[in-house]
C-alpha cells in the first residue's frame, strides 16, 4: 500500500507493509520480542545507502529514534552496507516479553519507503524532504495505530503497561496462576482503540467534547503527557 503527496513539482511517497505471522488481520497483534523497521529511502530512484550518501544516512536514521523510544521501545539503528534496505531500526519490545509463546500473532518485520521524485534534484532542500516524508509517516502511522494498537499506540502501549502492572499485583496477593492478566489484553486492545488512539482524540476534540477525561488526555494528566506527534525528528527539536 502507498501513500503520496505532491508539493509543486516535487512529489513524495511513502510505500508500506507489514509482515505479521497471521492469516487474519483483524486478530490482536504483538511486535515481536525485537520489531525491525526497515527504511528505504529513494530520491529520483535512486536509493540512498552508506555506500553512496553515507553521512546522510546516518544523519537521518537518528531522527527516526526518538518517537519509538516514546512508544516504549529500546531503539537501536541498524546501518549496514550488506543490508537491502538503507537503515534499520530495531525496536525492543519490553511490555509483552512475558506473553506466553505463540498466544499471539507477532510482527517482525515492518517495509517502509520513503521516496521523493523532482525535476532537479538540487532543489530538494533537506529539511523540506525531512517534513514532507515525516507527513506521510504520520498518515500511516495514524492509520496503524487503530489497526494495531499494541504495536503503534504511544498512550494505548503505556495504558496496557499500567494495566499489566496492576494485574500482576493482583495475581501475586490472590495467588492465581501465572498468565492470567494476558487474558484481558483484547479487551485492553479495544479500550485503547475507542479512547487513546490519535484520531479518536481528534474526533471528540473536535466535536467540542468537554470531559474531564479528554481535558486530562490533552493536558498531560492522563496516561501520557502531551506529545508532539513526530516520526521524524526536525533540525528544532
Amino acid at each position: 500500500m502507498s501513500i503520496a503527496i505532491r508539493q509543486g513539482q516535487r512529489y513524495f511517497k511513502l510505500g508500506y507493509s507489514t509482515e505479521v505471522n497471521s492469516p487474519d488481520e483483524s486478530t490482536l497483534v504483538l511486535p515481536a520480542p525485537t520489531m525491525r523497521i526497515a527504511i528505504d529511502l529513494m530520491i529520483n530512484n535512486i536509493q540512498l545507502r552508506t555506500t553512496n550518501y553515507d553521512n546522510v544516512v546516518s544523519q537521518i536514521a537518528t531522527r527516526f529514534t526518538k518517537f519509538w523510544q516514546m512508544a516504549k521501545y529500546d531503539v537501536a539503528v541498524e546501518i549496514s552496507d550488506d543490508s537491502c534496505s538503507s537503515f534499520t531500526i530495531a525496536c525492543k519490545d519490553t511490555i509483552f516479553a512475558q506473553a506466553p509463546a505463540n498466544a499471539f500473532p507477532t510482527t517482525r518485520t515492518q517495509h517502509l519507503t520513503l521516496s521523493c521524485l523532482a525535476r532537479d534534484s538540487s532543489e530538494i532542500e533537506f529539511e523540506q524532504l525531512m517534513q514532507a516524508w515525516d507527513y506521510l509517516l504520520v498518515s500511516w502511522y495514524v492509520q496503524m495505530e487503530s489497526r494495531q494498537p499494541c504495536i503503534f499506540s504511544v498512550a494505548g502501549r503505556k495504558f496496557i503497561e499500567l494495566n499489566l502492572f496492576w494485574t500482576r499485583k493482583f495475581i501475586e496477593i490472590l495467588q492465581i496462576e501465572v498468565g492470567y492478566e494476558w487474558g484481558g489484553l483484547a479487551q485492553l486492545a479495544d479500550i485503547v482503540r475507542t479512547k487513546y488512539t490519535v484520531l479518536q482524540s481528534c474526533v471528540e476534540h473536535r466535536h467540542g467534547a468537554g470531559s474531564r477525561d479528554m481535558r486530562e488526555r490533552f493536558e498531560g494528566k492522563g496516561v501520557v503527557g502531551p506529545y508532539l506527534l513526530r516520526l521524524i525528528e526536525t533540525a528544532d527539536d
